[in-house]
C-alpha cells in the first residue's frame, strides 16, 4: 500500500505541475493547451504500474480542471473524460503487446494509433462540455485543439518513460531485494525470463534454455559481462525454499543465473505489462503465458526481446550490446 501512495504521489505532482505550465500557453479557451503532459504521464503511469493509476490520474485532472474555474459538475466530467483517455490508450497498447522500454518500430506504430484514437474520448466530451456551458464559441477548433494537445502529451510523455519498473523481490535465501538494485549489482547485460517453478511445460523449455545459456557463457568465459535472471511471476508459491530447490533441480551456477520471486503478488500485472508478457490462469492453479528473451543493462533498460528461436544467438546480441557500451 506505501509503494502504491509513493506512485500515486508521483503521478498526481508530475501531472499537476506539467498541467499547470501546459495552462499557460493555453489556445482557443484556458482550458486548453497545445500540449498536454498529463495525459502521456497518465498513461506512462497506467503502462508501468498498472490500472490502479487510474485513480491519481483522475485525481489530478480534477484538480487542473478545478483550477480553471470551472464549477464541480463540468470539472468532475471533464476529469473523468481525460483519465478515461489515457486508460483506453492503455488498453490499446497492452492488447497490441506494446513494448514501452524498447520503443521498436512497431511499438511507435501503435503508440501512434492508440493516442490518435484514445484521445478523441477527452476532445469530444470535454468540447462537448465546454460548449454546453458557454465556454467554446467555435466547438469544431475547440476539438482540435483539444485533441491535438493530448496526443501530443501522450507521445513526448509516453517515448520518455525507458526504464523498466522497479519491483520487491526475493531470492531463494529469503534476502529482499529491489529489481533495479539487483540489475545494479554487476556491470552486466542480463538475459531475463520469467518462469514459474511448478510449470513443466512452457517453463522447462526456458530452463532447458537457460541451462545451455549458462553453459556457454561458462565455456567461453563471459560471467562477468553476461548474467542470466529467472523472474518468477507467482510469489504465492514460488517462496524462497521453492526457488531453492528450482536451483538445485536446474543446476543454477550462481555466478551465472540466479533465480528471483516478486515479493508482492499485487505487482505482477505491472510487471508482466511492462515486459509484454501474457498470463492466463489455467486450472488446477496453473498458468498459460508466452516466453521470450529480454535483455536488460545494469542500469534498468530493457533493450532488447528476443523470440526463443532465436536463443542461439542471444549471448552474441548481449555481448555486442555490453561492448558498445564500454566503448562509449
Amino acid at each position: 500500500m506505501l509503494q502504491w501512495a509513493k506512485r500515486a504521489l508521483l503521478v498526481l505532482l508530475a501531472s499537476v505541475m506539467t498541467g499547470k505550465a501546459g495552462l499557460m500557453i493555453s489556445f482557443v479557451t484556458p482550458e486548453i493547451s497545445l500540449i498536454w503532459l498529463p495525459a502521456g504521464i497518465g498513461v506512462a503511469a497506467l503502462l508501468r504500474w498498472g490500472e490502479s493509476m487510474f485513480i491519481p490520474v483522475f485525481i489530478s485532472a480534477l484538480l487542473l480542471s478545478l483550477d480553471s474555474n470551472l464549477n464541480w459538475g463540468v470539472g468532475a466530467f471533464i476529469a473523468f473524460s481525460n483519465a478515461l483517455g489515457s486508460m483506453v490508450c492503455f488498453w490499446i497498447l497492452r492488447n497490441r503487446q506494446f513494448y514501452q522500454s524498447v520503443m521498436q518500430l512497431r511499438d511507435v506504430f501503435w503508440l501512434c494509433i492508440a493516442a490518435f484514437i484514445a484521445m478523441t474520448i477527452p476532445a469530444t466530451l470535454g468540447t462537448t462540455a465546454l460548449t454546453h456551458e458557454g465556454l467554446s464559441f467555435e466547438p469544431q477548433l475547440t476539438w482540435l485543439c483539444w485533441w491535438a494537445g493530448d496526443t501530443v502529451g501522450v507521445l513526448l510523455a509516453t517515448q520518455q518513460a525507458r526504464l523498466t519498473p522497479d519491483f520487491a523481490l526475493v531470492d531463494s535465501l529469503g534476502r529482499q531485494i529491489r529489481l533495479h538494485q539487483f540489475l545494479a549489482k554487476d556491470e552486466k547485460i542480463w538475459i531475463a525470463d520469467f518462469v514459474y517453478t511448478r510449470c513443466q511445460t512452457l517453463c522447462s523449455a526456458l530452463g532447458t534454455v537457460f541451462q545451455r545459456l549458462q553453459q556457454n557463457i561458462i565455456e567461453q568465459g563471459l560471467q562477468d559481462q553476461v548474467g542470466l535472471l529467472s523472474i518468477s511471476f507467482d510469489p504465492r508459491n514460488d517462496t524462497p525454499a521453492a526457488l531453492y530447490q528450482y536451483q538445485q533441480r536446474m543446476r543454477l551456477d550462481p555466478a551465472v543465473w540466479q533465480i528471483v520471486s516478486l515479493q508482492f503478488e499485487s505487482d505482477r500485472r505491472a510487471l508482466l505489462d511492462s515486459f509484454g508478457i501474457i498470463v492466463i490462469p489455467a486450472p488446477l492453479g496453473e498458468f498459460e503465458h508466452n516466453a521470450a528473451l529480454h535483455l536488460l543493462t545494469s542500469e534498468g533498460n530493457l533493450v532488447q526481446i528476443v523470440d526463443l528461436a532465436q536463443a542461439d544467438i542471444v549471448i552474441d546480441l548481449a555481448l555486442s550490446l555490453a561492448h558498445q557500451r564500454k566503448a562509449r
